[in-house]
């Protein structure tokens, strides 16, 4: 998940991808260019994410992990 400067709640609030302040496709790529292939992980813990329907919600988290994640 990514990091929300002004959560509101330090562990329940946090963004999908790219809605905080993580560098996440910089740190991608670092672990790409370090050799990384293996396959990645997405937790996204928000109660206002969980409380949405789980499609929709599947559908933004593949939107932004497509933004990020990008194949060489």
């Amino acid at each position: 998940c990514d990091f929300k400067p002004d959560q509101g709640h330090l562990l329940l609030d946090r963004g999908i991808m790219g809605e905080g302040c993580a560098d996440l496709a910089g740190i991608d790529q670092m672990m790409m260019e370090a050799g990384f292939e293996g396959m990645r992980e997405v937790e996204i813990f928000s109660s206002k994410w969980w409380e949405r329907d789980q499609g929709e919600f599947l559908d933004e988290i593949l939107s932004a992990y497509d933004k990020i994640y990008q194949p060489q």
